[in-house]
């Protein structure tokens, strides 16, 4: 049975901090914070971080820093990469790559593309050509299992992410899934063997603002149990 570790996706934070500038928000604070609450990875977007945070995100002790860089600005940031333990490519507006067919142009930015990944369909093709460009993890979303209009679209959902999780495996890729997932709908997500990392969506946020962090991330904890 594979580990699997949550992350937490700090975008709804730095997009606070963009809309108000004079609002105190310490990200290191924040991050100590979600480490001892049970936060294994966190999760910034490139472009949202200041330099220095992202210096700050990499240091030893917190949870792992993975850098979401999207595709239009990936090339620039590789040409000075943040100190980041991984990258995930994710499209320019934030959700899955959709052209896929020449994604040698991301790894070829890079020296060691064991820490690269990508967001994709949940599809067995695109999967395959994230593989042969020598990626290690691939990323799929989980928004639209969690916003399914019906508990059938929902099983199609979870099937769907199935496939591609076991071409995922064929390929050996690792698999993290990020986006919109509540605690009652991650354990059924979690009985798909091979997920490793899962980042909810604005979800984790809203339940944090109600209840206070150690709560929502123990919700969160619990649900993935045994997982």
């Amino acid at each position: 049975m594979t580990h699997v570790r949550l992350g937490i996706d700090l975008e709804p934070l730095t997009d606070l901090a963009h809309l108000w500038t004079d609002l105190p928000l310490d990200l290191l604070d924040f991050a100590y914070a979600a480490g001892s609450a049970g936060a294994q990875m966190l999760m910034a977007p490139d472009g949202k971080l200041d330099p220095r945070d992202s210096a700050l995100l990499a240091r030893p002790g917190l949870p792992l820093f993975v850098l979401k860089v999207r595709e239009g600005e990936f090339a620039t940031v590789m040409q000075s990469p943040p100190p980041a333990d991984r990258f995930f490519v994710v499209g320019d507006y934030g959700g899955a790559l959709k052209d896929v067919d020449d994604f040698e142009k991301f790894t070829k930015e890079v020296t060691d593309a064991t820490h690269l990944g990508a967001l994709v369909e949940a599809e067995p093709g695109a999967v395959k050509k994230v593989a042969r460009a020598g990626m290690r993890w691939v990323v799929f979303s989980s928004t639209p299992y969690a916003q399914a209009p019906t508990p059938r679209d929902a099983e199609d959902e979870l099937a769907r992410l199935s496939t591609a999780i076991l071409a995922a495996h064929k390929f050996g890729l690792r698999v993290a899934v990020m986006g919109a997932l509540y605690p009652h709908l991650t354990r059924p997500l979690l009985e798909i063997e091979g997920i490793e990392e899962i980042y909810p969506g604005p979800e984790i946020w809203l339940r944090a603002l109600r209840v206070g962090w150690d709560r929502a991330l123990d919700e969160y904890l619990r649900a993935m149990r045994p997982y």
